[in-house]
């Protein structure tokens, strides 16, 4: 080939383009970020509302139904759901992922921005964009028993302060302690006395609060600024405010309210370890490397330490770089390993310099991989690390090739530069058409639109960009270093295991070649009953999405019925600590009560801040084993099950992309005492069917709720109007955030209204002394006006859509198929009487899977016919396409044998090492099929053709499969339950395919080739 003469008769040229591609790599494989998982870039964002005071169906009917109308309006939405509870709803957006993702949140805010005006005012949004930066690096706490929230929090912002200004994090924050605000305390007495309600005082606050320009005066030919007082810059200012004045009398704030700092509601508390905490958290930038910016804070927090009190100590409690490390070096030493298996199979066939040259192949093609991968902004991650990993085994094969051939050329009696040019004339159609199927087989994976396909796409484009390396290296730097370095044919010496191969191939492979040629029938039927018996173990296997992280870490969710004080919530989470505490497994836990953790892996969700929900996260000690691990969790269940003043579930991590839970059934319909019904049916459904866990029903417990009940006919009399009543009563309850105060150290404090209290809650008592006024300027009694009564509504209230529905969840013993235990509960579903208006859906670990595997499944479509198309150009021909295509088949064979030995199930990992195999296997017949072409081109009868073109490609056929093979093969023994099924798959896969190529593809060549000589490529 033209390239491969170039790099041949330009050696100065071709060590100065190699020399400058290594120095590129070197520096990309220095600066490349590193990441724990692979960035999740989709376009969507969570919309979170809080209104506070109000029901899940108040919510639904003022807020969420409006907001779904509008932004339901914008194009391209893939999921739109809503999450409804006490004064607060989330709703999640997702966009194609097409979308420009800042385009389309703009576009979400705009009709935010629309929307607002016609909703109360006291409603607040904020708008979250979907990052994979939203998982913390760094989690630290400051820990003390007897230092104060203040003091503790001081130290925190301190900290808080130097962290933020390292360059690689994006935002830090300050969390499990109360934040300081102004509150003015109304005396409800004093405001009857005085004839002034909360609402006045409200509008007046923020209206004395406001900072507005004066405009300018000219005095003396000179223009000067006027300025008015301005914002409050004091307490005393705000007490001092005037509500009302008249001749006698000048009434203010502090006549009427306590004015005075305080903290807000202890609603949130956190332990490490049942120690009081209160945390620091960090969150890293996009496309920045983790590990350097965690190196750049540990100085920090080391230089911190000392400036702490003795009460106050500093425990760092979540360091992604740890796991970061540990993945990537777990990774990273498979890879080496591999590399030195690979080497040592190489030894096997060839010498030292020939080995040394397919060796060098591995090194400049990861380089220039790295190169590329920098640029497309991936990273280095466990996704990319195992493209690397695949790459390893194939990206030798074309060296392989190269190298063998030049031999074969060699011995024929060319000299070296000779036998370098004409070993790549005759294979180096084959390499590039076998490199470009392998490539065609992984591109359509890059097109898959959703969160697997987005989540998984760093590894397929690694892999390419290795691969296109490594066929540059091929045809440049490999024949350019076998013309300088092989030996001449009179100092050829074949390795004695070279010789044991070649009387093995004369002896043994002609004879049982001979044998295929002649008894065709049985080969093939032989070969179609073990394909049959291969495909009847795939429903044995079984099929799964992504399997569990073995990670020695968990989350325990801890949930009381809703409207359960933090007090009752704690009791719960300390009966938890307690089974902790005892337990020689744990290291450390992190508790929060009241609130979820700060993220720290992908999937284990946070969840809202509500009262009557703790978390808990528990960090298992290192030397503690996968096995007792899931004993020590099986355990803690059987413990939890017997609990019954709280439902506790385990939850561990599940590699992939989030999903709601691994079985969740939803439920559509619009009456909530029908829907009710419905789930506690659904609820004993999954409960009776054998191995599930972990289950739960939003449904289950209905809440008592106090609805103010307004006597429409009383207020229209009195001129009262109902949003009058409504805003009072709600400053009385719940207070409200009437503005922001900055004070003399530049903290901007929340101003809050609120009625004073004995406790944490007002009384029912309390409703009788609120007042309005009436039009004639008499205040009234709200009681006079509006009743309490009690009502009982759902904890919370969900829309997939904009429609109503609730989803009952449940997970998976480890020890069960997701699969069988999920079709198992949709087929009593489906005898279920449905009411007309109600039916079910499917989501969780199903939905995602068939997303996934839909995905997967159209790419492989995809990259069959790339790859059919590629051979009929090359072999211009219909037929001999097809029979390459065998290999295919041959190779689901020991992909099902490998995983039903190993004991895995058929997951989405597996489904990769499908696809892999499908790009890996092809190849040898490629290089078989071509080399048989070439030999009945020059006018060789076709049954020698068949021999000798077998026999000659017998070597490098079994050395490429050997060689990814062993490159796979520390990945497949220590690459834990995310990457062992994919290395079975490849491994059994290849290992049949090989040695089944080798006998039916001769046979199918010499039944449906004719004996005129096929064309060859030019």
């Amino acid at each position: 080939m033209y390239l491969s003469k170039i790099a041949i008769k330009n050696p100065e040229f071709t060590a100065m383009i190699f020399i400058l591609l290594t120095a590129m790599g070197v520096m990309a494989f220095i600066t490349i970020p590193r990441y724990e998982n692979p960035p999740l870039d989709v376009p969507g964002l969570n919309i979170i509302v809080t209104y506070p005071g109000a029901s899940p169906e108040d919510m639904e009917d003022i807020i969420v139904d409006p907001l779904e109308d509008a932004v339901n309006e914008i194009d391209n939405i893939t999921k739109f759901t809503t999450d409804i509870r006490n004064g607060y709803a989330r709703l999640r957006v997702e966009f194609e992922l097409t979308e420009d993702k800042f385009e389309k949140n703009n576009e979400v805010q705009e009709k935010i921005n629309a929307l607002q005006n016609d909703l109360p005012e006291s409603v607040q949004f904020r708008t979250i964009e979907f990052s994979s930066s939203n998982v913390q690096i760094l989690q630290v706490a400051l820990i003390s028993e007897h230092a104060g929230y203040g003091r503790l929090r001081e130290f925190a912002e301190k900290l808080e302060e130097r962290i933020a200004l390292i360059q690689g994090v994006k935002e830090t924050d300050v969390e499990a302690s109360p934040e300081r605000r102004v509150l003015i305390d109304l005396d409800y007495e004093a405001l009857a006395v005085y004839k002034i309600t909360p609402s006045q005082i409200v509008n007046i606050i923020k209206a004395n609060n406001a900072n507005f320009p004066a405009g300018k005066i000219q005095v003396q030919g000179k223009a000067f600024n006027l300025q008015t007082t301005g914002p409050y810059r004091s307490l005393q200012e705000i007490e001092r405010t005037i509500l009302r004045s008249s001749q006698n009398q000048i009434l203010r704030v502090n006549d009427v309210a306590d004015v005075y700092l305080s903290y807000d509601t202890y609603d949130y508390i956190a332990r490490v370890n049942k120690e009081r905490a209160v945390f620091v958290s960090a969150y890293p930038k996009e496309h920045v490397n983790s590990l350097n910016t965690l190196e750049q804070i540990r100085p920090i927090l080391e230089d911190f330490r000392p400036e702490l009190p003795v009460d106050i100590r500093l425990q760092v409690v979540v360091d992604q770089s740890i796991s970061i490390k540990n993945k990537i070096n777990l990774l990273v030493s498979s890879l080496w390993q591999g590399i030195l298996v690979v080497g040592l199979f190489i030894l096997l066939f060839f010498n030292i310099r020939a080995s040394l040259l397919v060796m060098l192949a591995i090194p400049f093609s990861f380089l220039i991989g790295l190169i590329m991968a920098n640029q497309a902004a991936f990273g280095l991650q466990f996704m990319s690390i195992a493209g690397l990993i695949i790459a390893l085994g194939l990206l030798v094969d074309n060296a392989i090739v190269v190298v063998e051939n030049v031999y074969h050329f060699i011995k024929e009696g060319d000299d070296r530069v000779t036998a370098a040019i004409k070993a790549v004339d005759q294979v180096g159609w084959a390499i590039v058409s076998s490199t470009a199927t392998t490539v065609v087989a992984f591109v359509p994976i890059l097109q898959i639109q959703n969160l697997s396909g987005e989540f998984i796409k760093s590894l397929p484009l690694t892999l390419i960009f290795t691969l296109l390396g490594s066929l540059f290296v091929a045809l440049t730097f490999t024949p350019f270093l076998s013309s300088r370095l092989l030996k001449p044919r009179n100092k050829i010496q074949e390795s004695y295991f070279q010789k044991l191969t070649q009387r093995f191939i004369e002896n043994n492979y002609r004879n049982i070649l001979d044998y295929a040629l002649r008894h065709r029938l049985l080969i093939l039927g032989t070969a179609l009953l073990v394909l049959a018996t291969a495909g009847a173990l795939y429903p044995v296997i079984g099929v799964s999405l992504f399997p569990r992280d073995d990670a020695p870490i968990f989350a325990i969710d801890v949930s009381l019925s809703q409207g359960s004080v933090l007090a009752e919530t704690d009791k719960s989470m300390q009966y938890v600590e307690s089974l902790l505490d005892d337990s020689p497994e744990v290291d450390y836990y992190i508790s929060n009560v009241g609130y979820g953790n700060p993220k720290v892996i992908n999937v284990i969700l946070r969840g809202e801040k509500q009262t009557s929900r703790g978390q808990l996260i528990v960090f298992l000690k290192q030397s503690v084993s996968f096995e007792e691990r899931d004993q020590f969790i099986k355990d803690l269940r059987a413990n939890f099950d017997s609990y019954l003043q709280a439902t506790i579930l385990v939850k561990e991590a599940l590699l992939g992309p989030p999903v709601d839970g691994q079985i969740s059934i939803k439920l559509f319909g619009e009456s909530l005492d029908s829907l009710r019904k419905i789930a506690r049916n659904v609820e004993q459904i999954i409960e009776q069917t054998p191995g599930t866990i972990n289950l739960y029903n939003p449904l289950k417990n209905f809440k008592n709720d106090l609805r103010i009940q307004i006597n429409e006919v009383a207020a229209a009399q009195l001129g009262v109007s109902e949003a009058d009543i409504e805003q009072n009563i709600r400053i009385a309850t719940s207070g409200t955030l009437v503005s922001e105060f900055r004070n003399k150290q530049n903290e901007n404090l929340d101003i809050y209204v609120q009625m004073k209290r004995s406790g944490d809650f007002l009384k029912p008592s309390d409703f009788q002394r609120i007042y309005v006024n009436s039009a004639q300027g008499i205040l009234v009694p709200v009681h006079q006006l509006a009743r309490l009564e009690f009502i009982n509504g759902p904890e919370v209230i969900k829309h997939d859509m904009t429609r109503r529905t609730f989803a009952v969840n449940a997970d998976v013993e480890s020890t069960y198929n997701v699969d069988e235990v999920t079709q198992e509960i949709l087929d009593k579903l489906d005898r279920y009487p449905w009411p007309r208006g109600y039916s079910y859906g499917v989501a969780g670990e199903f939905e995602s899977r068939s997303e996934a595997f839909g995905g997967l499944f159209q790419s492989l479509i995809i990259a069959l016919i790339g790859i059919f198309s590629i051979l009929v150009l090359q072999f211009r021909s219909f037929v001999q396409p097809l029979i390459i295509f065998s290999a295919i088949p041959l190779s689901l064979i020991g992909a099902a044998f490998g995983l039903f030995v190993a004991g895995y199930s058929f997951s989405f990992t597996a489904f990769l090492g499908v696809i892999s195999l499908v790009g890996i296997v092809v190849n040898d017949s490629i290089i078989l099929i071509d080399l048989t072409n070439k030999y009945m081109s020059e006018g060789m009868p076709k049954a020698e053709a068949i021999r000798k073109g077998a026999e000659h490609r017998f070597v490098p056929i079994i050395l490429t499969s050997f060689t990814t093979i062993g490159g796979l093969l520390p990945l497949t023994l220590r690459g834990g339950l995310f990457w062992t099924p994919m290395g079975w798959c490849i491994i059994g896969g290849l290992t049949t395919s090989t040695f089944l190529i080798l006998l039916v593809v001769p046979v199918l060549y010499d039944i449906f080739t004719p004996e005129n000589s096929p064309k060859t490529n030019p």
